[in-house]
């Protein structure tokens, strides 16, 4: 693959006279080469390294011209190395050229340094001064001239910087290649906006990331935006080109209904040459691998959440077109109300699986959410038998009282630490039995793949949160249900006002 590059052609450099003596003549062949994979094959063999088909692929669009490279793959697979390898290679063949590492910390940021400084020594190109005749100028061997401490490296006239996301220096930078690590651990998609903003000319920026925690974060709003591209798919490759091919995203990512504990599958989100089911094997069964770490460093999964309490593949087979709620059956509704709302729907069946569906309410400027909940239970009990609605007191219990004025069979149901608990064990109990069916609802999936279980003296419980409003409102809903049928004589549904 030639190259677009950055246009400037590398053929023919001088050294700089009276300061450098002549470069090793590998480097010099490498030099009069043109910018391209073919050049950066060689000089990856200098250092030591060899560039394997999966990274030719990543390389030979960027080589292509692409501005905007995004890259998920999982951990350990030569992520920080390629980005090194690049990096200087860019470096050695761009006059004056001004390349950028963005680390999401300084820790990050010291490590990126020290693998492009390991590489540099380990292949003998480290700048050095030969010792002299103080009246004649200084002369040197060597190729890269390292500095620890600023965490840059030199090329004649050109720099490689490692900076961390902190890093207020990065609004002057203007790259000729601007490369980021590890996308998804930035606090915010601040260094990355102003970057891609300061590419000018045929300067390119590369991303490389695992999968994150969160979609609603930098790097999952960039995937979200590539999904509408058109995609090209290789295996578990996806491939989201823009409709001018100045974008393109890779992603290596299981489905998150695949078997993610089969190493044979794990395998083939995992392109380097040195995985093998036996290693990746090790990895999966350490002591110290954690669910969430594993779908997302290993599998390529986006989690919607650090240690997710709910697993993808225990939520989603769980989905059903046929027996999901209808208008007019009974039911039970549990509200649960925040800074944002939801009131869950459970419906009993006769196997004794419990069909469930969940309504968000957002928050609005200028009308209370309380007043909003009370409005979709009054809606709610219009299109179904509305058994009971169990309520969490507090801040309800005057919603509570106005709706049972209306007719609404209401039942004190506290969101306590205690009776939380109990819930959340029932709820554990129905999801792992395979009794729990759902609609497929995004937002509820995304909130119950963003719960996170807390513990004390009263036992495990979900934590009550904005972003799982759903999943609380599902858990109390689901306890009920499994306790409320069948029902009393004394309940009566909810007739209208």
């Amino acid at each position: 693959v030639s190259s677009r590059g950055t246009g400037i052609p590398p053929t023919g450099i001088p050294p700089m006279k009276g300061i450098q003596e002549p470069y090793p003549a590998e480097i010099q062949a490498i030099r009069r080469m043109p910018y391209g994979l073919r050049g950066l094959r060689r000089f990856a063999k200098l250092l030591g390294l060899k560039i394997h088909p999966y990274e030719a692929f990543l390389l030979g669009l960027y080589f292509a011209g692409v501005t905007e490279l995004v890259i998920l793959i999982a951990k350990k697979n030569g992520k920080t190395t390629l980005l090194a390898v690049l990096a200087l290679y860019h470096l050695l063949m761009i006059p004056r050229a001004e390349a950028v590492i963005g680390a999401a910390s300084k820790e990050q940021a010291a490590l990126l340094h020290r693998q492009a400084t390991l590489l540099i020594e380990a292949a003998g190109l480290a700048r050095r001064a030969l010792p002299g005749d103080r009246r004649e100028p200084t002369k040197y061997e060597g190729v890269f001239e390292v500095r620890e401490g600023m965490h840059v490296i030199r090329f004649e006239m050109g720099r490689l910087r490692v900076m961390p996301h902190e890093a207020r220096t990065g609004d002057g930078v203007i790259p000729t290649l601007a490369l980021v690590d590890e996308l998804h651990r930035h606090p915010t998609g601040e260094l990355y906006e102003v970057w891609r903003d300061g590419l000018l000319g045929n300067a390119q920026m590369i991303t490389i990331s695992t999968a994150g925690a969160s979609m609603d974060s930098p790097l999952g709003e960039l995937l979200t935006k590539a999904r509408v591209f058109a995609m090209e798919q290789d295996g578990h490759r996806r491939t989201y080109t823009s409709p001018d091919g100045s974008f393109v995203l890779v992603e290596w990512a299981l489905d998150p209904d695949e078997d993610t504990d089969d190493m044979r599958v794990v395998k083939s989100v995992n392109p380097a040459p040195w995985h093998t089911s036996a290693t990746l094997r090790r990895r999966h069964d350490s002591p110290s691998m954690t669910a969430g770490q594993w779908l997302r460093m290993a599998c390529g999964i986006w989690t919607e959440g650090e240690e997710p309490a709910i697993l993808p593949r225990e939520w989603d087979p769980l989905k059903v077109d046929i027996g999901q709620i209808e208008e007019g059956e009974e039911v039970i509704l549990a509200p649960s109300v925040g800074h944002n709302a939801a009131v869950a729907i459970a419906a009993l069946r006769s196997d004794g699986r419990l069909a469930v569906k969940v309504d968000v309410i957002e928050p609005e400027d200028g009308t209370s959410i309380l007043v909003k909940t009370e409005d979709r239970i009054l809606e709610l009990c219009e299109r179904y038998h509305v058994l009971e609605v169990h309520h969490p007191l507090g801040a309800f219990i005057r919603s509570a009282d106005l709706l049972a004025n209306q007719g609404v069979p209401m039942v004190e149901a506290p969101h306590s630490t205690t009776r939380l608990a109990a819930a959340s064990g029932t709820f554990n109990r129905v999801l792992r039995g395979g009794l729990l069916m759902n609609d497929g609802d995004p937002t509820l999936r995304n909130n119950d793949l963003a719960a996170t279980l807390k513990t004390n003296e009263a036992g495990e419980r979900y934590e009550i949160a904005d972003r799982s409003r759903a999943l609380i409102a599902m858990v109390m809903a689901v306890h009920d249900a499994m306790g409320a049928w069948p029902r009393s004589p004394k309940i009566h549904a909810y007739k209208g006002a």
